[in-house]
């Protein structure tokens, strides 16, 4: 419900660290016509989406540039993988992964 509210259309910032996040929440984020303006997302701490609604997610938010994952333990090498193959990620000038689960050979490949 709170993706459809269309106040979130003022927001450019949302920080949903913690939230707990499954694949079906972050659809549901991605389909929300009101966020097109958005420009940081917050998704660090606890979250439990797959690393297949990232490039979904980035697809939807045309005006994103800043995505963090801070302390997000659950996201990972995949996370990472499945970032590196989007195109949609090239607009994207801050990416935060302190404290993940994901491996310096992976953000050196994303880095590539």
């Amino acid at each position: 419900a709170l993706f459809k509210c269309p106040y979130l259309a003022r927001l450019s910032k949302i920080d949903l660290d913690g939230s707990s996040l499954t694949d079906g929440q972050m659809d549901g984020l991605a389909a929300s016509p009101h966020l097109a303006g958005l420009r940081r997302l917050g998704l660090g701490g606890h979250q439990t989406f797959g690393a297949t609604a990232l490039p979904r997610l980035l697809k939807s938010l045309p005006g994103l540039s800043e995505l963090t994952f801070n302390y997000n333990w659950q996201f990972g090498d995949g996370h990472l993988t499945a970032l590196a193959k989007c195109a949609d990620l090239a607009r994207v000038r801050l990416l935060d992964v302190s404290g993940t689960g994901a491996k310096a050979k992976s953000v050196a490949a994303l880095l590539t």
